[in-house]
Formats: C-alpha cells, structure tokens, sequence
C-alpha cells in the first residue's frame, strides 16, 4: 500500500508541476530550463519506482492503469516540439496522469479490501 502511495503522490504532483508550466517554455531557448530539467528527474524517478518490482508493476497494470497506458499512447503520438525536452516533459505529463489514475485505483480497491477485512469476525479463519 505504502509503495502505490508513494508513486501516486509522486505522479500526481509531477503531473500538476508539468501542467503549470509556461507555454514560453517550448521554445527552443528553454531547453535547458531548470523546471524542464527537474520534470525529466522526475520521471526518471517515478520510473525507477515502478522497476523496482516487477510483481508491483503487473498488478498497477493488469488494473486501471492498463486503459490508461492506452490513452497515453495515443496522445503522445501528437507531441512534437523543436525543443526535445519539452516534447519529453509533455510526454511524461500524459504518463505521470496516467500512472496516477491507476494508483487512485489501485489505492481505492486496497483501502476497500482492507476495510472488509477489518470488519470480517476474528473467528472467520479460525
């Protein structure tokens, strides 16, 4: 649980930090833009969080996550910019949003199915 909701918090805000972004930073002069910059090590983070377990990984995917990466895909497929890091930054910020609304998910059905089994009798395994 710890795990899903640390990647969802750490996709959200990166999601809210590359949506806040000036459209002045596609120009080619803003390439090496400190936000830009620190966008792109956030993603590099948020994908070591999902390499870091593969089991992890199959069962955000095998969820809501799955439609979402579908989604992904088909917008990226329009990003272009003459700046290659801020068509990379708009890329990961239709990744970071999909990768958040599969841990709400995720997060969502755990908290349920913890709640259940919080409220199940002692007895029911015994």
């Amino acid at each position: 649980y710890k795990h899903v909701e640390t990647l969802f918090e750490k996709s959200l805000i990166a999601a809210f930090k590359s949506e806040q972004l000036p459209p002045k930073y596609s120009g080619p002069n803003y390439s090496e833009n400190k936000d830009l910059l620190q966008l792109l090590r956030d993603g590099m983070e948020i994908n070591q969080l999902i390499e870091k377990d593969k089991g992890f990984w199959a069962v955000l995917f095998e969820g809501r996550t799955k439609s979402e990466i579908v989604q992904y895909r088909r917008k990226i497929r329009d990003i272009q910019s003459g700046n290659q890091n801020w068509a990379a930054v708009q890329r990961n910020k239709e990744f970071f949003w999909a990768i958040s609304e599969g841990c709400r998910w995720l997060l969502s059905e755990m908290s349920q199915l913890f709640a259940s089994e919080s409220e199940a009798p002692l007895s029911r395994g015994s």
